[in-house]
């Protein structure tokens, strides 16, 4: 018996610059939403099942393209930036500091330093209320969560983009890789205030 693979939707990603909408989509019809976080992460549904189709994201190039670069580019306000290619263990400190909200000086933070080839990464972080975001240059994975767990595992939109979920329909978090690769080009022709 032979069984045949089903090849994952190929990922179709859309920027409306008018309107700010980031669109990350298999193609698939759109039958219901729930949000992420209010009004600014939304997944949707091709049906009553929870089956994702398609990820809005508003605001788009002003929320995330300062994630994507360059690494010095500050994603808040009050980020705080460590360079951590002289010493890597201020640069631990300032992840651990800033992921214990007891100790958190900023709403964000840049962590730069130097990969095992001598070339120059960053890290970025950004927590508020309902929206946690992080994005890793090296692997360019771009993580999309609200402050709840999701013990219910991953579900792909298509090969790249996948959504976690709190309970049965009930997502929590995304995780889109080659982010840069993918979103640059579309945030190319926004008028956001951020430079590639």
């Amino acid at each position: 018996m032979t069984s045949k693979l089903t090849p994952e939707p190929k990922l179709r990603v859309t920027y409306d610059q008018d309107t700010g909408f980031l669109w990350l989509g298999n193609g698939k019809p759109l039958f219901r939403s729930v949000d992420i976080s209010k009004d600014q992460i939304t997944v949707f549904f091709e049906s009553d099942e929870p089956v994702p189709s398609a990820l809005r994201v508003a605001n788009a190039a002003e929320l995330l393209g300062p994630f994507l670069g360059p690494a010095d580019a500050p994603v808040s306000k009050s980020c705080r930036v460590v360079h951590g290619d002289v010493d890597e263990s201020l640069a631990e400190a300032a992840i651990e500091k800033f992921l214990d909200p007891g100790t958190r000086e900023s709403d964000s933070l840049v962590i730069i330093r130097k990969n095992d080839n001598g070339d120059s990464v960053f890290e970025k972080f950004f927590m508020a209320d309902d929206m946690e975001i992080f994005y890793e240059s090296e692997g360019d994975t771009l993580s999309l969560w609200n402050d709840r767990p999701a013990p219910f595992g991953g579900h792909d939109i298509a090969e790249g983009l996948i959504v976690f979920f709190e309970t049965k329909g009930v997502p929590v978090g995304v995780e889109f890789f080659d982010a840069a690769e993918q979103l640059l080009p579309v945030f190319a022709g926004a008028s956001a205030p951020f430079s590639v």
